[in-house]
Order: C-alpha cells, then sequence, then structure tokens
C-alpha cells in the first residue's frame, strides 16, 4: 500500500504539499525527526484534542524535516491516518487483519479519540504474554509459525541495526553499556540557552563525573522531578542534549510504556521480556 519509508507524507494528505512540510515522509515521522511542533506532555494537548490526526497535520514547522530529534507523540498519531488513507481500513482494523489474527492475539483494547483515530503513540491495551509474541515476531526477522508476516528488511530497519542515534523506527535501542558527563563547556552552552540558574546549580555537583548509564534516569528525577520542568526549564529553551554520552554497542531493542510496560528483545541470547 506504501512506496517506501521515503513516500512525503503530502501524497496522503495534499494540503502538505506545500513550504516545506512537503519535505516530510514517513521516515521522519517514525524516527521522530518530522520538524513539528511539539508539545511533550501529551495530557496537555493531545488527549483533550478530538482529533489527533487533525491535531497533527494542522502543528506547524519548528525545524527543517530530518536535521533534528525530537520525540513527538503529535506527529506519531499521524500514522493512523496514513494506515486508512494507503489501505482503506483503520489502524486497528488493518492490525488485527494483519498481525493479530494470525498470531492468535484475541483480547485486546484501542484507545481512541473522539473522531474514532485510534491513538499510534499509546492506548493498545494487551495481555503480557501476547505483547511477548511481537518480540518474537522480531527476534525471528518477522517470521510467525512459518509465515512471513513482516518483511525481514523492515525488521532490520526498524531496529535501527544499521544506524546511529537511540532509536530505530520507534524502538529504542539498548546498548551494552553508557555513560554519561557533564562539562563546563556543556554548562555554558546551557546558560547561554536561558536555563534558569536554579538548575544549572542543580548540575553542578555532576560536573567532570561519570554517570553510569544505569543510574542517568535517577539523575533525572532527581534535578528535574517531573517532565513537565524538563519541557519548561530545557526544551522549550532549545536544548535538545543536557550530558555529553559515550554508548557501548548495541545489545538489544526495547519499546517502553508510559505506566511502566517494557518489551525487551536481546538476539544474542535469543531472550524476550
Amino acid at each position: 500500500h506504501i512506496d517506501s519509508l521515503n513516500q512525503p507524507v503530502y501524497t496522503f494528505y495534499p494540503e502538505w504539499n506545500q513550504g516545506n512540510k512537503k519535505k516530510i515522509t514517513l521516515r521522519h515521522i517514525l524516527t521522530h525527526t518530522s520538524g513539528l511542533q511539539n508539545v511533550r506532555m501529551a495530557t496537555k494537548e493531545i488527549y483533550p484534542s478530538p482529533d489527533v490526526v487533525k491535531l497533527a497535520l494542522s502543528a506547524e514547522l519548528e525545524q527543517e524535516p530530518g536535521t533534528q530529534f525530537s520525540y513527538n507523540n503529535k506527529a506519531v498519531n499521524l500514522l493512523a491516518g496514513i494506515f486508512e488513507k494507503a489501505s482503506g481500513k483503520s489502524m486497528d482494523q488493518y492490525l488485527e487483519q494483519e498481525l493479530f489474527h494470525p498470531m492468535g492475539i484475541k483480547k485486546y483494547r484501542w484507545s481512541k479519540d473522539d473522531a474514532g483515530n485510534p491513538y499510534a503513540m499509546s492506548g493498545l491495551q494487551l495481555y503480557a504474554k501476547d505483547i511477548a509474541k511481537f518480540g518474537r515476531l522480531v527476534l525471528n526477522n518477522g517470521v510467525w509459525e512459518g509465515h512471513q508476516l513482516v518483511s525481514s528488511d523492515y525488521i532490520e530497519k526498524m531496529a535501527g541495526k544499521n544506524t546511529d542515534g537511540e532509536f530505530g523506527l520507534l524502538w529504542r535501542k539498548l546498548p551494552e553499556s553508557s555513560t554519561f558527563s557533564l562539562t563546563e563547556e556543556d554548562l555554558q552552552r546551557l546558560k547561554e540557552k536561558g536555563v534558569s540558574e536554579k538548575y544549572i546549580q542543580k548540575l553542578k555537583p555532576y560536573l567532570n563525573t561519570e554517570i553510569d548509564g544505569s543510574n542517568i534516569q535517577k539523575v533525572y528525577i532527581e534535578i528535574f522531578g517531573n517532565p513537565e520542568v524538563l519541557q519548561r526549564e530545557f526544551i522549550d529553551k532549545g536544548v535538545k542534549k543536557i550530558f555529553s554520552s559515550e554508548i557501548g554497542d548495541i545489545a538489544g531493542y526495547y519499546g517502553d510504556g508510559y505506566l511502566g510496560q517494557y518489551l525487551i528483545i536481546l538476539p544474542r541470547t535469543r531472550i524476550v521480556i
């Protein structure tokens, strides 16, 4: 139904065939590089919206498409509309037919907006045993009980096996090791962006200190307390990266849900968690 990941979104929504929006491709949506205006907290903008597809279509551009990573749930929700435009079926109906039914997934619930669009960013409730089936599907390169449900080529692209960065196509990469550090140059850059002195002082104890990746989340919580502070004090001021980082070899891939759901795939040991 779709030519390639490089197909422009305007081929589905002609109103985008103008300005820089005509440059936005499916790949940009899947890699969080669309450049669309973004509010990080979904509860503030997305959930109150009666039509999340229209919300994404009406968003202004903040950056040139393809130039900057910005985790963007609003843009991702546009995938629900693209599914329907391309296949003639709603995203949940299409996936039920093409994936859920062949994989024996019979009970699930998918949250929708008032217009009937299933959220592409979230809202799919599954039993743990059925989430694990998706891990097996990826681990086996798209093959389920002898049937190629997803092409092996797409599985490789989705995992981001041959690309740089933290993400593949909506999947996070899991490195064997990672370390984070904060230099005087990093701190000066934050000051120049307008980060308030309160948070500059909170960051100072971490100057020239190596932080193991397993502890970075704890450090973020100590500094920011909640995502709204991170949005207001850093992201809204144009800060894309706070700490410098060194990432080791990729050991696996994972998806994580806002309320604590995880699906982790470790190909070398063939483990799905």
